[in-house]
């Protein structure tokens, strides 16, 4: 009768740990939580480009000699580039700010020209900056006050070659703004 109580105790405590080992194995999911936010808004802030009053301006980055460029990664003077913005709604803490257009062809993190041969355009969130923005990538956003912020940002040209050829060195740039809570 020990035999058969001990046997029968054998196959219980069998039975209770493969009960266990499967828990185990079937425990081993990890989990997590969602937290999905979002809003709704009635209005989207105004852009104001170097405080023109408009949506959009130009910036001149100026007259350049082309015998003065004898190397690639050459830079000519920051010119500020200020976007503001205003009218935000009052729930909006930070405006999301992507700089798109086409990129230079031999330094993907410059924009092309359109004439001029081994300059491109690069955009900068501080006037000594050499880390530029590569096209269509989201720059340093815009915190906003009240309804309403600004932010300064730097372009110039940089050269792309060892030589650079006579031409206009123009470049269209969007400015997309997308907002944070």
């Amino acid at each position: 009768m020990i035999f058969k109580k001990s046997v029968l105790m054998a196959s219980i405590i069998m039975v209770s740990l493969s009960s266990v080992a499967y828990a185990a194995i079937d425990s081993g999911n990890a989990k997590g939580t969602i937290n999905f936010k979002g809003q709704f808004i009635d209005t989207t802030c105004t852009i104001e480009v170097n405080n023109t009053n408009k949506n959009e301006g130009v910036v001149q980055l100026g007259t350049w000699m082309t015998n003065t460029f004898d190397k690639v990664g050459e830079l000519t003077d920051a010119v500020p580039l200020t976007i503001g913005l205003s009218g935000c709604p009052a729930t909006l803490a930070r405006a999301r700010v992507t700089f798109g257009g086409t990129a230079h062809p031999d330094n993907n993190q410059l924009y092309a020209v359109n004439e001029a041969e081994g300059v491109g355009i690069g955009i900068s969130g501080d006037v000594n900056g050499t880390n530029f923005y590569t096209p269509d990538t989201e720059a340093d956003g815009i915190d906003l006050k009240g309804n309403s912020g600004e932010k300064t940002y730097y372009a110039r040209y940089v050269t792309t070659a060892n030589e650079v050829t006579a031409g206009k060195a123009n470049a269209d740039v969007t400015v997309t703004i997308q907002y944070n809570q």
